[in-house]
């Protein structure tokens, strides 16, 4: 019992010196609050004293998912009209991310009685050195204030069924790194026009169903670009191209490490091509091709030596077309100039078990010697014209027949 007691005086509370956490440099307890949901970093205010205003020094704020799935089942309306405002007035810092992502439908009814209240966070955050903004309005399209073209300090911009109209004034965004626009719709600009102001631009991803067109020659001022996606109809008006003018596009890029193209819409041409008018792409790491129709030698024979005109190339992802068009019968894919290639990952999709499909499998595995795993999604009533599952049978013992270079490759067949 002596031994109790005495143990117990011994033990002390912790005193202030002790509370590490506490005494932490402020930019460090401001990173451990960002990567809480903002609900929990705020929160964090009953811990202390000294912790109840700690998050007002936030900087970054992502109103996602997450941020909106309330187990409470609070209404979303609850969220734009008193919470977000709230969090808004009582942060003292400057705000350098801001993400606002409108997904539930049952707010879409209502949606047209925020849309001011959006703005007007728009014009808030444009006073407090906003640097990368991200705004995704599943339904309806918002339009958006010209305010966000007042964010000159802006360097990474991320909007997705969205309407803007950039002010007469609008000199562009100098400092932008990263451009994603999905499904927006500009006023009496154009895309050219508008991804030509932004000269330091490195990410540039589009991405939109309707007609719109950006011009070659505004795209390639975009010098330091390293990421590119985009589909290749939109750019020029391209909706007959031919191999030549494929590579002379490619020229414009030697510096990217990340190509995105969708071919929809395509209509590739046969020509004559010298092999060193091919353009070389030393930087590239992965490629992403949606689209290929393996029934066109011409876009197959064009896909093939992009790959071998890229010697770094680690990541190759490919979606066939759905639909396909015979070509000529009198064209062949030449595989003569496939090269010994670095890939450690391979993704195939929407594949059909057409020769043409199993062909350039071959030529893949036969020159990966580094290939890791190689990954085919398909439907298995498509195979081979709708075989069912005898189809998906045939088609995986044709495959698992072909030579693999590398030791360790494995394919991966998932069947849907």
């Amino acid at each position: 019992m002596e031994l109790v007691q005495e143990t117990i005086k011994e033990s002390k509370l912790p005193s202030p010196e002790d509370d590490i956490i506490s005494t932490m440099p402020e930019n460090v307890i401001t990173n451990i609050l960002h990567c809480l949901p903002i609900r929990d970093a705020v929160r964090t205010g009953i811990l202390s004293r000294d912790w109840r205003f700690k998050w007002t020094k936030l900087t970054q704020l992502v109103f996602d998912y997450n941020f909106f799935n309330d187990p409470l089942d609070i209404r979303l309306e609850y969220y734009f009209s008193k919470v977000i405002p709230k969090l808004l007035l009582h942060l003292n810092a400057a705000i350098t991310k801001f993400v606002l992502f409108i997904e539930d439908h049952e707010f879409f009814p209502i949606f047209y009685e925020y849309v001011n209240d959006i703005n007007i966070w728009v014009m808030f955050l444009s006073r407090k050195g906003i640097k990368e903004f991200t705004l995704i309005s599943r339904q309806p399209r918002l339009k958006l204030h010209s305010h966000i073209f007042s964010c000159h300090g802006l360097t990474h911009l991320k909007l997705d069924n969205c309407s803007v109209c950039p002010m007469p004034s609008f000199i562009g965004f100098p400092n932008l790194l990263s451009l994603d626009l999905s499904s927006v719709v500009f006023g009496s600009y154009t895309y050219g026009e508008f991804i030509s102001r932004c000269p330091l631009l490195e990410s540039l991803k589009i991405d939109f169903d309707t007609t719109y067109e950006i011009k070659r020659s505004e795209i390639a001022k975009l010098e330091n670009l390293k990421v590119l996606s985009l589909r290749l109809c939109n750019l020029d008006n391209m909706t007959k191209i031919t191999r030549s003018g494929f590579f002379q596009l490619m020229r414009f890029f030697p510096k990217l490490q990340e190509l995105c193209l969708c071919f929809k819409n395509c209509k590739f041409l046969e020509d004559e091509i010298n092999i060193d008018a091919i353009a070389l792409l030393p930087c590239l790491k992965t490629l992403e091709l949606n689209r290929v129709d393996f029934q066109n030698s011409i876009m197959v024979s064009c896909v093939v030596e992009l790959i071998c005109s890229s010697p770094n190339l680690k990541t190759l992802n490919i979606t066939a077309a759905s639909s396909t068009q015979n070509p000529p019968e009198s064209l062949e894919v030449n595989y003569s100039r496939m090269v010994q290639l670095k890939l450690h990952t391979v993704f195939l999709a929407c594949v059909k078990g057409l020769e043409s499909e199993i062909c350039f499998i071959k030529f893949l595995l036969a020159y990966s010697p580094y290939l890791k795993k190689m990954i085919i999604n398909t439907f298995s009533t498509r195979l081979f014209g709708g075989d069912g599952d005898r189809g998906a049978i045939i088609f995986t013992t044709k495959l698992l027949k072909l030579h693999r270079t590398s030791p360790v490759s494995e394919i991966d067949f998932k069947w849907y």
